[in-house]
């Protein structure tokens, strides 16, 4: 085996003796030999941390200044390593040997004096001690002298010097422990409840046949003695024989078992002879009788009594195939002008029809008006639809006769009605001469008459 020796030199100044005093854990040293460590501002007790100053080889051995002020030499905080855990200079005979390794950049121990102080000992068995309770015992360490004090727990104490007493029962009475005979325990103890488990007396055969006793439990003696016959009609129906799709009937003040031809006869179920036909209750009648409303094998209705009735106030539907409205009334057509102004209107006729199925309304107006225009302008607008449509520009066709036409104005042959807004209608006019607009004060005679009929269809909202 070959190997190569390492040279190292140890820097040793035995003789030297210098004091140095810990700034923030730390210490700077120059030169190998003796050094006092003082603590940081003479405080009682201080920690080295860190010793700056190493070179490889260099050893020096630790002191305190005083026995008054303890320095705690600590391993693995800064650059110190000690075998024996953190060493403390409590007394001027304390002393701790290190030397600088610089292939791991630590302060290593030598050698230390004394090894273990008695303090050490008394400390480390105090810590182990101190605090711990076991099975009822206290102990504690007293750092002054180096003692442990061991404190039996009061309770034990107490019932340690209680006389055995056979099936007495240790109890706390009074915040004291005292041996109790099961009387004096049974005693104690509150009446059980519904919400609480505890000690209960059994009631007797006669207790539990009255029924009134709220505290005793009853046995099965007891519930025999007390128990009552099962009521008359529950074991009448009990000794019915279940049949197949059967009914429980009340016939004749008794209960009896009966078919649903039974049944249905007892109810008055009509007999229904005509093929598909839909039986119905009638309230006055208090019976189920039989209708004219029919559906085929297809589930077409086949036949009905004539009338199908909607709600007064629609339900409406979203389907594309329901009909969910139907509705036939009158309506008032009422002219006007945009701006109003002190323009006046005379209706001397004003028709309206209209018939609603869905969302489709079919509409009749005939109208004879004379207008007195003052100073009323914009569109005539004729208000009054009886339901709003989806859009505007919806057109219904006007007619009329020549001296129908001639009344709106000379050279209008076409009029028809437009959608405006909501309920409103517009009047769009146009002829040979003069050009498609809307109808206003501007085309109209302040006096005149005008005749206007007009029939068609719009789409409502809904």
């Amino acid at each position: 085996m070959v190997g190569t020796l390492q040279r190292r030199s140890i820097n040793l100044d035995i003789g030297h003796y210098e004091t140095l005093t810990i700034a923030t854990g730390v210490i700077r040293v120059a030169k190998s030999g003796q050094k006092r460590v003082d603590t940081q501002s003479a405080a009682a007790t201080d920690d080295l941390d860190s010793i700056n100053g190493g070179i490889d080889g260099r050893i020096i051995t630790l002191r305190g200044v005083s026995s008054a002020r303890d320095v705690t030499v600590k391993t693995g905080t800064g650059n110190i390593t000690l075998v024996g855990g953190d060493f403390i200079m409590e007394t001027l005979n304390h002393r701790i040997t290190l030397m600088y390794d610089a292939i791991q950049s630590v302060w290593v121990e030598v050698a230390r004096s004394p090894g273990v102080s008695s303090e050490d000992i008394a400390d480390t068995v105090g810590a182990m001690v101190t605090g711990n309770t076991e099975t009822g015992i206290t102990v504690t360490y007293q750092d002054a002298d180096n003692t442990l004090d061991f404190e039996l727990d009061a309770d034990l104490v107490t019932i340690a010097g209680l006389t055995a007493t056979t099936d007495n029962v240790i109890q706390s009475v009074g915040s004291a422990w005292a041996s109790r005979t099961p009387t004096q325990l049974a005693a104690t103890f509150p009446s059980a409840s519904t919400t609480l488990a505890s000690v209960v007396e059994l009631a007797t055969s006669a207790e539990t046949i009255t029924g009134t006793d709220t505290v005793r439990a009853v046995t099965p003696a007891g519930g025999a003695a007390a128990y009552q016959p099962l009521d008359a009609d529950l074991t009448t129906i009990a000794g019915l024989t279940a049949t197949t799709n059967n009914f429980i009937v009340s016939v004749s003040s008794a209960w009896a078992s009966r078919t649903p031809a039974q049944v249905k006869t007892t109810l008055g179920y009509p007999t229904v002879t005509t093929d598909n036909t839909i039986p119905r209750y009638d309230s006055t009648a208090g019976a189920i009788q039989t209708s004219g409303f029919t559906i085929d094998d297809s589930n077409h209705i086949s036949s009905f009594g004539g009338n199908i009735v909607f709600p007064a106030t629609q339900a409406a539907a979203a389907g594309a195939n329901t009909l969910d409205d139907y509705e036939e009334g009158t309506w008032t057509p009422v002219f006007s002008f945009a701006t109003v102004g002190t323009s006046t209107w005379v209706h001397t006729t004003q028709t309206g029809l209209y018939v609603k199925i869905g969302r489709t309304v079919w509409l009749y107006m005939e109208a004879d008006v004379t207008p007195t225009i003052g100073t009323g302008s914009g569109n005539v607008q004729i208000d009054g639809a009886p339901f709003s449509s989806d859009q505007s520009n919806q057109f219904l066709y006007a007619f009329g006769t020549d001296a129908d036409w001639s009344s709106w104005g000379a050279g209008r042959t076409e009029l028809a009605l437009r959608i405006g807004t909501g309920t409103q209608f517009l009047i769009q006019a146009s002829g040979a001469a003069v050009a498609t607009g809307t109808f206003s004060a501007a085309n109209m005679t302040s006096g005149n008459a005008h005749t206007l009929r007009a029939i068609g269809t719009y789409r409502t909202g809904s």
